[in-house]
Order: structure tokens, then sequence, then C-alpha cells
């Protein structure tokens, strides 16, 4: 857990094997850095923002609290070394990718 108060976050991301979200910045730096991305689904400040780093192809969900251990556990039994981040492709042109979608459906809307 990083104490942004008296740590600077980028080496704890960068020393985590899993990351866990709410509705924060710090998913998209986890995803970016190649980090499995859990989120708390089941979070009102998930729920009433939007959020949802599953629901964005940038992690997976977690419904419940049983759901977030399983997760977990299943992500800590799963031997990857730190490049291959589990077993995901170089997280920047996912990143550009899903930045052009986004900016396209907007110009789309207007």
């Amino acid at each position: 857990m990083s104490r942004p108060d008296r740590e600077v976050l980028r080496p704890v991301l960068l020393a985590a094997d899993q990351v866990v979200v709410q509705g924060s910045t710090v998913g998209v730096q986890a995803f970016v850095a190649g980090k499995q991305v859990v989120c708390l689904t089941f979070s009102p400040t998930v729920q009433r923002s939007g959020m949802d780093y599953a629901r964005l192809g940038m992690g997976t969900a977690a419904r419940n609290f049983d759901e977030l251990i399983a997760v977990l556990d299943q992500g800590a039994a799963t031997p990857r070394s730190r490049a291959s981040a589990f077993g995901r492709p170089p997280a920047a042109p996912q990143v550009a990718e899903l930045i052009a979608r986004l900016a396209t459906d907007g110009l789309a809307r207007e």
C-alpha cells in the first residue's frame, strides 16, 4: 500500500505485482507500467465516477470482496516476470489506442 504523504508513488508502483484501485489515476499509471490492475467495481466511488478500469479494458473487475481475494490469489499464484507483466504486451500502444478511440468517439458525438 502506498503512503503518498510519505513516499513517492512511482517506486512503489514499479515494485508491485498487482495494483488495486477504486477510481484514481493510479490505475492508469499501473496499466502503463504493465501491472495487473484490479478494479473494485463494487465501490461507490467507481460506480459514481465511471472509472471502471475493467470496463475500459485496463484491468480485472472485483465485484465483491470474495472476488477481490480470488483475483489477488490467482495473480499471486501466477509467477510472471516483471517484463511480461501478466502476459500483456507493452502498455503504451494499448494506452495510445484507447486514447485515440475515446477521442474519435468524442469527435463523432460532436
